[in-house]
């Protein structure tokens, strides 16, 4: 079998069903299925994901790689290595890709050397959500309203890995993402794909929608372990702390 242009890494643990909607949008892609491969990385799951991956019939290449819980970084960097793919595009397993998030991110990178590019995500609240749910998911809707308008420009910060490519070079060459943070690892890579000179370029058509089912107990403990990684990250280099911790 032939090499492909890109890879697409998703990471997965015990969400069998969120993840089965994912490849199913990946079905519908403008972009010809020979041009890309999919590598999901099993993250120790036990919900029957890996039989869901074994009896899955798809008209893209496809691998499910099993590891043993290591968390979602080093399901990412796993996935980079597995890859045989020019670019790695990642999706979180909750994303519902829009037909051409695909070949916008193939676009993307063989229109400028060095290219992070980053996709649009929307949220649809699942569920009871409740009022911190629905806040969040306003503040969420406004970032990428702002994007989408000009009134802001994509930095570092907005390098989110449930909707992100980059060449498979450059990040073997900075050895991924960080495992020594439970959260903000996407931001914190994007921080140092940013310092070695990758154009950053956002891809309002890249779209993709994303499955929110947490309420209030579970994004707040985000939040507060987002927080801590910024603290980390700004302990490491000080010159994060006025788009970091000094923003939020």
């Amino acid at each position: 079998m032939g090499s492909v242009a890109l890879s697409v890494i998703i990471p997965t643990y015990n969400r069998v069903e969120l993840l089965r909607a994912c490849l199913d949008a990946l079905n519908r892609q403008t972009q010809p299925p020979e041009t890309f491969e999919v590598v999901v990385i099993v993250d120790g799951s036990t919900d029957g994901t890996m039989e869901m991956l074994e009896n899955l019939e798809a008209p893209f290449r496809f691998r499910a790689v099993r590891q043993e819980n290591s968390g979602q970084a080093a399901a990412l960097n796993r996935g980079i290595v597995e890859a045989s793919g020019r670019y790695c595009l990642f999706l979180d397993d909750d994303i519902v890709a829009a037909p051409e998030l695909i070949s916008e991110h193939l676009r993307a990178q063989q229109s400028q050397n060095r290219t992070v590019a980053v996709g649009q995500i929307t949220l649809e609240l699942a569920g009871r959500a409740d009022w911190y749910a629905h806040a969040f998911a306003e503040g969420w809707r406004q970032h990428y309203q702002d994007l989408n308008s000009g009134a802001s420009s994509l930095t570092w910060e907005g390098c989110y890995s449930g909707n992100l490519s980059a060449p498979r070079d450059v990040l073997l060459s900075l050895q991924g993402f960080s495992t020594q943070l439970s959260r903000g690892f996407d931001i914190e890579l994007g921080y140092r794909l940013w310092q070695a000179g990758c154009h950053l370029q956002y891809l309002s058509a890249a779209a993709g929608c994303q499955i929110e089912n947490k309420r209030f107990r579970e994004l707040s403990r985000d939040a507060e372990r987002a927080g801590a990684a910024e603290f980390r990250m700004y302990q490491r280099d000080p010159a994060t702390l006025s788009q970091s911790l000094g923003k939020r």
